[in-house]
């Protein structure tokens, strides 16, 4: 409960730190479908690197099931990563009243390791429609960010 990083989910059961995905919405099917690819994982992949599968279609099923799970958080995490970078461009519109004046700075440090985004997370923030904020006094600095 006291956890100021998504490093600190460690601490929890690998199964069970699905559960706080219903969070952002996602239901207990889903949920159940990314612990069975845990569970199936941990019956299939020894720690040294082996890895049984019967056949490299298994394998490619599998590869294909997590990807579709990572893409199912993806889109369930879209409005956050929305108001993210909505807040991240409140705050970083005025170059003298935020942590870095370059604008490369404050958006790597800021937004992206502050957030702890992935390239996809960046890919989403990127297509918001940010003339929502056009009526923001330093919206010039804001398009440039």
């Amino acid at each position: 409960m006291n956890a100021t990083t998504p490093f600190a989910l460690c601490q929890v059961n690998e199964s069970t730190v699905f559960r706080f995905l219903k969070l952002i919405g996602l239901d207990n099917s889903n949920i159940g479908r990314f612990t069975k690819i845990v569970k199936e994982r941990n019956e299939t992949v020894h720690s040294n690197g082996n890895i049984f599968y019967k056949n490299k279609e298994s394998l490619e099923d599998k590869i294909n099931e997590m990807l579709s799970c990572v893409e199912t958080i993806q889109l369930k995490s879209a409005p956050i990563i929305e108001k993210a970078y909505e807040i991240f461009l409140q705050n970083s519109s005025n170059p003298d009243e935020r942590e870095y004046f370059d604008d490369e700075s404050q958006i790597r440090d800021i937004f992206v390791h502050g957030n702890y985004l992935s390239i996809e997370d960046i890919k989403i923030a990127k297509q918001w429609d940010i003339s929502i904020l056009s009526s923001d006094s330093n919206y010039q600095n804001l398009v440039l960010l």
